[in-house]
Order: structure tokens, then C-alpha cells, then sequence
């Protein structure tokens, strides 16, 4: 528009000029004046967070996602000045957290941190809404492998050539503990029975099931190396393989799965999620402070302690490894039912 009234005034100008018959008088010498410097627009700044977020993860104090949760809502805390609240919410593997949460206040300030078995809950039907419908992958942090264990003093195996041997010839004779059948653990054992070509018989262990395996109550168990390093140091543990697509650095010397021809790979992962109505600016800027402390070393270091590997995922990355999860989930609860 201003770039049109100069040019107006300009004709103007000169019509009258015509009009007078004369040329316009030339202007007195001066030194050009210096530009104004354009100024800058001001550089837009992004979602800040000006009051404490909770975060809602449904498992116990004490476990895994409660443990690793509170090292990073720490971490967290730091990056983006304010406090983090961890809510732990127990139940019914994931249900009752998500229920409680579905019902919050989704307004940026209010995060979630879950597992594989609230994806469980949503395959076999649990939830009382559309669970997959109504959340957001964010981005996942951290996962493990899950391993066979048997006991090295009362074991009717050393390595998996020969446990697969006596399973073959003692049709489910061999047992081996899971915490559950309907959470990732029973997603992983039905995985793995419906691709290994023999039979074992699972017993729920609740707890206590590295007690069941080192007495030989049990004859494998299926674990985390994390949480049985200190038994393998000892001897006492003995791993016979490790469900992945590769071996484990932290056990260069046990098969994987995907090797011995057996594709089951599922294992434990922890991420963040949102519902679907949380402000997006929001989101973005949780997602960009938990990918920076992902990347730091002190938070790389602790998973290492603890024998998870480093696997932070994008929201691309975390959607499409969740929609895995339930797929596979799916095929293994139908295993069970067939069988």
C-alpha cells in the first residue's frame, strides 16, 4: 500500500509540474542520509512451562517405570525450571491409571509414562473407552530385552541347543515363570511359542520368581539381564537367550532369537503419551526438553546402570513401535486361546 501512494504522489508531481511549464528546481547537494536499519521482528518464543507438571505412570513406587520415571522427571526439572510430580497409579496393568487419567485436566501440564501392558489392556478389551483412540504417542525413552534364565546348579540345560533338545523329547515337561500372561511378558512368551517349534509350560510368578528358578522349582525364567546381573556375576544364573534380533553386548556370548531362526523380539519399553485434547505447543515443547536430556550422558549413563539400552524414539518412531506392540500382543493372546 505504501509502495502505491508513492507512486501516486509521483504522478501527481509531475502532472503539475507539466501543468506549470516548467522543470523542477534540483534539489541542493546533500550527503545521502544513512538508512534506518530495518529493525528485526521480535524472535517468537515458544510454549514455556510456568507452573509444576505431573506426570502419571501406572505401576507401583519402586518398580522400573517408577524408578527410571523419577530419574528423568529430576533431569527434566532442571531443563524446563519447573517441578515435575510423579503420580503413581497402580492397577489392573495400566487400567486404573488411565481411567483416573482420562478424566484430568489435559491442559499441557499433565503427561503420562507407560509400558507395554496398559497396550495389553486395550488388546484384550479392558479399557471402558477407546484407550488406542484417545492418546498420543510422544516419544519413548529407554527399552530391554528380555532374557531366558535357568539355574546353573539345578538345571537340565546349559545353553539353548540343549534345552530345545529336551523340550522336543519331554513334551511340556519344561516350566518356565512369567509374571503375567496377559501383560508384555505373556505377549513375549507367546511370541516366542508360536515361532520355537516346542512346548513350556508357564507358571505365573507374581514374585519371587528367581527364588522358583534358583531352587530349580521352575526350570528357566523370563527376565530382564538388568535385573539379574548380579546373579549371572555370581554363577548362580545361568542365561540361555536373549529375545532380540541381536545379541547383547552385556552377553556378547548368548544367542538371540532371531539367529536360531525364531523371530520374537518383543521386550519391555517405557515412553511418554498424552491425550489427544493436550494443547500440541504444549506437547512439542515436553517432547523437545525430554529429546534433550535423552541425548545427555548422565541420563544415557543411568539406563546403562541399570541394564536398559538408550532408545529414545520420536513421535513417529514411539507411534509406530506402539502400534507393533498391539499387533503382536494380538497374535500372542490368540496363540493362548488356541492353545
Amino acid at each position: 500500500m505504501k509502495k502505491l501512494v508513492v507512486v501516486v504522489l509521483a504522478i501527481v508531481m509531475v502532472f503539475s509540474i507539466a501543468a506549470c511549464g516548467q522543470s523542477p528546481a534540483p534539489a541542493a547537494t546533500q550527503a545521502p542520509a544513512a538508512e534506518a536499519p530495518a529493525a528485526e521482528a521480535p524472535a517468537e518464543e515458544g510454549f514455556v512451562f510456568n507452573r509444576r507438571i505431573e506426570v502419571m505412570t501406572p505401576s507401583p513406587e519402586g518398580s522400573n517405570a517408577d524408578i527410571t520415571l523419577r530419574k528423568m522427571a529430576d533431569l527434566l526439572s532442571a531443563e524446563l525450571g519447573v517441578d515435575i510430580i510423579v503420580t503413581d497409579m497402580p492397577g489392573a496393568s495400566g487400567v486404573t491409571g488411565y481411567t483416573w487419567a482420562k478424566d484430568q485436566q489435559h491442559d499441557g501440564y499433565f503427561y503420562q509414562y507407560t509400558s507395554p501392558s496398559a497396550i495389553g489392556s486395550a488388546v484384550l478389551g479392558n479399557f471402558d473407552f477407546d484407550f488406542l483412540g484417545s492418546i498420543t504417542p510422544m516419544c519413548s525413552l529407554l527399552s530391554s530385552k528380555d532374557v531366558f534364565f535357568t539355574s546353573s546348579k539345578n538345571s537340565k540345560f546349559s545353553d539353548f541347543e540343549s534345552l530345545k533338545e529336551y523340550a522336543l523329547a519331554n513334551p511340556g515337561k519344561v516350566t518356565i515363570a512369567v509374571q503375567s500372561t496377559t501383560g508384555i511378558d505373556g505377549a513375549s512368551m507367546g511370541e516366542f511359542l508360536a515361532e520355537c517349534g516346542f512346548d513350556l509350560k508357564i507358571v505365573n510368578y507374581e514374585a519371587d520368581a528367581t527364588t522358583a528358578c534358583l531352587s530349580g522349582e521352575v526350570d528357566l525364567m523370563m527376565s530382564t539381564y538388568g535385573e539379574n546381573e548380579a546373579y549371572i556375576e555370581s554363577g548362580d544364573m545361568l542365561p540361555i537367550i536373549v529375545l532380540s534380533d541381536k545379541r547383547q553386548p552385556e552377553l556378547p556370548d548368548v544367542p538371540c532369537t532371531v539367529e536360531v531362526g525364531i523371530n520374537a523380539t518383543l521386550g519391555p519399553w517405557f515412553g511418554f503419551t498424552c491425550f489427544n485434547d493436550t494443547p500440541v505447543e504444549a506437547k512439542e515443547a515436553f517432547e523437545a526438553a525430554v529429546a534433550k536430556v535423552a541425548e545427555g550422558e548422565e541420563w544415557q549413563n543411568f539406563l546403562l546402570s541399570l541394564g536398559y539400552n538408550v532408545d529414545f524414539r520420536d513421535e513417529a518412531g514411539f507411534t509406530e513401535l506402539l502400534n507393533d506392540t498391539a499387533t503382536i500382543m494380538a497374535d500372542a493372546f490368540s496363540f493362548f486361546a488356541n492353545h
